[in-house]
């Protein structure tokens, strides 16, 4: 079941139960919010509890004998970062409801961890063929900024016209996680800009009326997309790649849906030679990876998309785009030592005034 359906699995009397309601405060983020939901829900059944209540009123004893049995059925269905998730929503909705559960020793029946899975990045070859695969100008326009931008799925849905601005050479800026602490500055490409234009431009031929509080991508109705729609899109989409296959397991891909969008924005960053590593983290959105770069590193918008322009080129996906690139950044040269060369013809006329007037003092 997709997550964004969770609420369907409560009855609507327990989600009222203020245990429930206390573990629902709890979390931030709606995906999260989901899928702890799910696995809650999972444990209830497991417990053959009639309510979230009950799970909270078990004497001590019970209620580590339960969480114990219920982790060893599932020790051999799941592997380690599964079962990790699984325990933080439990140890979440008790937490909530102010008890402790022991995790350390409920870890131990974790089977040991595993190479992660789907770890691989799309390559522009990947992209393109997404792009090929249909004609649907949302899609088309969500491909190319999720390709150029390097954002989190997740944070698409919550995307405003606001949130983006106009930025040299045909790129726009955009505010993800607007307003919340994760809040950072990422950039589209010019072609991730042209898409947008054309999807725009179709939604006002049927009557929408953008404005700065219009979302960036709309349901056929105009109103916001689920937080699931991005991934499960990008999952479609893959689902034709020749180039994504099966991990030793059978059931994960080496490709993830849409994540491996991500690392591929992450790789082209990474690889450039001279790299700023503490300014690609910022245009990922990591503010934890380098200490204290949280604290003390605060670069300008300016500086960010300076170093977004030195990886543009390899970012974008069509060949027209690349060579109006290049020929845009050769013609910056060009103007560049035009500029120069004036300014030193202007110095040796200056310098010969200044010698004249000297042999003139002399005389």
């Amino acid at each position: 079941m997709a997550l964004h359906k969770y609420a369907e699995l409560i009855p609507k009397g327990l989600r009222t139960q203020r245990s429930f309601l206390l573990f629902e405060s709890g979390i931030r983020s709606e995906q999260t919010k989901s899928t702890y939901t799910i696995y809650l829900e999972h444990f209830r059944d497991f417990a053959k509890a009639k309510d979230y209540d009950t799970l909270v009123n078990l004497d001590e004893q019970t209620r580590k004998t339960l969480i114990e049995d219920f982790f060893l059925s599932l020790k051999r269905k799941h592997r380690y970062t599964t079962l990790d998730t699984i325990l933080s929503s439990i140890t979440k909705f008790y937490a909530m409801n102010d008890i402790i559960v022991n995790t350390k020793k409920i870890r131990t029946f974790f089977p040991s961890k595993e190479k992660t899975l789907g770890d691989k990045a799309y390559t522009n070859e990947d992209v393109k063929l997404m792009l090929d695969q249909t004609k649907i100008l949302k899609h088309k326009a969500l491909i190319h900024v999720l390709a150029s931008s390097g954002m989190r799925a997740g944070a698409v849905h919550e995307l405003k016209l606001m949130h983006l601005n106009n930025m040299p050479h045909n790129c726009k800026s955009v505010l993800v996680y607007a307003d919340s602490i994760e809040e950072y500055t990422t950039f589209i490409s010019p072609e991730a800009s042209e898409a947008l234009e054309y999807y725009f431009e179709q939604r006002r031929k049927k009557g929408e009326k953008l404005t700065p509080d219009s979302w960036l991508f709309v349901t056929d109705s105009n109103k916001q997309f689920d937080y699931a729609w991005v991934s499960a899109l990008m999952c479609r989409f893959a689902q034709k790649l020749l180039s994504r296959k099966h991990t030793v397991n059978g059931v994960n891909y080496d490709k993830k849906g849409a994540h491996a969008m991500r690392k591929r924005f992450n790789t082209i960053l990474k690889l450039r030679p001279g790299c700023n590593l503490s300014l690609s983290e910022r245009l990922l959105g990591h503010s934890q990876t380098i200490q204290l770069d949280n604290a003390y590193f605060k670069p300008t918008d300016e500086q960010l998309f300076d170093e977004y322009l030195k990886v543009l080129p390899d970012l974008m996906i069509d060949e027209k785009y690349r060579l109006r690139d290049e020929i845009e950044q050769k013609q910056n040269k060009i103007d560049e030592l035009q500029s120069s060369k004036e300014r030193i013809l202007l110095l040796e006329s200056q310098l010969t005034q200044i010698q004249e007037h000297i042999k003139n003092l002399k005389s």
